[in-house]
């Protein structure tokens, strides 16, 4: 509505020239361009300091209708926006959330806190400094495969902390910085499958990697705010906040949590963990939980669908780790799942690879001196029954038969090799058991061990097998000799090349209340050796 004036009305600031009414408004016909400098560069702050100054006791006092009438309008206007903004809650409450993303704050921007109760400046700057520690862990060969996550506890070693069950799949694997840089993981520096943890040594660590604290002393108060990052779903270096919900042991959990735990963890374990409401998916195992410190607190382990919780192992736990390194530094495919490892073998099951195998060996004359150079042996183990019984090992992308054609002649030309070979006596018989008798347990492993017949055993149906010891050590061994052109008795020694058979074992002895144990091996390849 236009407001008029009588003309004699009009006044105008003494200070200024400003036009004014009575009233101390502004006269409907004055524009800004009509205003001198100093009104036209104050606009609507000169005129509203005319209100409050100069003029604010010659305004004539609203009636009460009219302020009745300003507050009610008021009030609904203010109850319509709430009402939309509750409209738009409720439309997006059932949505996937998004990785947090925090704009930096301006200078002069006032501190502003969110949900979480972080201040939102320190969070974004929390954030910033931590990722530099944080890694993504992927498998390399037979294409490049996410694994989850991981983050360094020690920059000049180039340690990085994860949960063995993301790297547990992989016989070769690189981390990956958020800039795409990547390194390769040299092996494992420290392992607890129990735990579900590992400790990876990476290869060439560049300077801009930082370790992240661990925060092992005391326990984190409930309600405390935490960040969890890692790559979500595919949503890499994706930062989540939320709360700590409590603390506790695996004994406190629900029996079907506890179940879970028990078929992947160690029984006799009682592992304290943290439960938290930062949103955790496939993507965040073996990432930090870190608190407003920049400490890590906890290990992103496992989720809870139906409670909504996340929960991270306790930081002790890797610290405890940390203090009891490997001696030597293990290969990735040394403590992989078998079908990882299987699937491994399987890539690089072809005659040049047996042949290559062969000339190793030949070139540390059958003596490994290391567990690489037994690596070798079992590598040639593997290929050697993996070409003569392929049905048995029912490996999941076996070759087929022209592909197996010229691996078998492979196979078969090394074993006439290993026939007519001289062996040097008990040292060199000595050297090879010694790694043998630790890895013939292990399923689907490759074997290569000069063994000693203890008997000579029949079953049902004509079958018959020899159970055998690892010479010079107290590990039992049986193997099927029904199907194979070979003479042996108990007291034959003879040199043994197979595979684990899928970790089966068998028992035996004279007192029921106490049998031995002894792992099944696949072979085709028993041949009789005397020092």
């Amino acid at each position: 509505m236009t407001r008029t004036t009588h003309p004699m009305s009009e006044r105008t600031c003494p200070q200024c020239g400003y036009p004014i009414d009575a009233d101390g408004v502004e006269p409907s016909g004055t524009k800004a361009a009509d205003r001198d400098d100093g009104a036209a560069a104050g606009g609507g702050k000169h005129l509203a300091s005319h209100h409050a100054v100069h003029y604010a006791r010659r305004r004539r006092p609203r009636s009460a209708t009219r302020i009745l009438l300003w507050v009610l309008a008021s009030i609904l206007v203010v109850g319509g926006a709430l009402a939309v903004a509750r409209q738009a809650a409720q439309r997006n409450r059932g949505a996937d959330p998004l990785p947090l993303v925090v704009a930096g704050p301006k200078d002069n921007d006032p501190p502003a806190s969110g949900e979480s109760g972080i201040e939102v400046p320190t969070l974004d700057r929390l954030v910033r400094s931590i990722e530099p520690g944080i890694v993504k862990i992927e498998s390399r060969g037979g294409g490049q495969t996410s694994l989850g996550s991981g983050f360094f506890v020690d920059d000049q070693e180039g340690l990085v902390a994860t949960n063995y069950h993301v790297i547990s799949e992989a016989t070769e694997a690189v981390i990956r910085f958020r800039d795409g840089s990547s390194y390769e993981i040299a092996g494992y520096a420290a392992i607890d499958i129990d735990d579900d943890l590992a400790v990876l040594k990476v290869r060439n660590v560049p300077p801009s990697a930082k370790a992240l604290p661990l925060k092992v002393d005391t326990e984190p108060s409930q309600l405390a705010s935490v960040i969890a990052i890692g790559h979500p779903r595919g949503l890499e270096f994706s930062p989540f906040d939320g709360r700590v919900s409590r603390v506790l042991k695996t004994s406190q959990l629900p029996e079907s949590s506890r179940q879970f735990l028990g078929r992947r963890l160690a029984a006799d374990r009682n592992h304290m963990w943290i439960q938290h409401t930062a949103q955790l998916s496939a993507g965040n195992s073996g990432g930090p939980l870190i608190n407003t410190r920049g400490e890590v607190i906890g290990i992103n382990t496992w989720t809870d669908r139906d409670l909504g919780f996340g929960y991270a192992l306790h930081a002790k736990h890797l610290q405890s780790l940390l203090d009891r390194p490997l001696l030597k530094l293990a290969p990735l495919a040394d403590h992989a799942r078998t079908d990882a490892r299987v699937e491994s073998l399987l890539r690089n099951l072809t005659a040049d690879r047996i042949n290559e195998l062969y000339d190793t060996a030949e070139q540390f004359g059958w003596s490994p001196n290391s567990p690489a150079d037994y690596r070798v042996l079992q590598e040639l183990a593997w290929a050697i029954t993996a070409a003569q019984m392929p049905g048995t090992l029912d490996a999941p992308g076996m070759l087929d038969e022209k592909e197996l054609e010229p691996v078998i002649r492979a196979a078969d030309a090394v074993v006439e090799r290993l026939k007519s070979k001289k062996w040097d006596g008990l040292g060199q018989v000595n050297l090879i058991n010694e790694f043998a008798a630790f890895r013939v347990a292990r399923p689907a492993n490759g074997v290569f061990f000069f063994g000693s017949v203890v008997r000579v055993v029949e079953g049902p149906g004509g079958t018959k097998g020899a159970l055998m010891e690892v010479a010079g050590f107290e590990r039992m061994v049986f193997v099927r000799i029904d199907t194979m052109f070979v003479d042996i008795e108990a007291g034959t020694q003879c040199l043994v090349v197979g595979v684990n058979d899928q970790g089966q074992v068998v028992r035996f002895g004279d007192n029921p209340l106490k049998l031995e144990v002894a792992h099944v091996i696949a072979t085709r390849t028993i041949l009789p050796w005397g020092p």
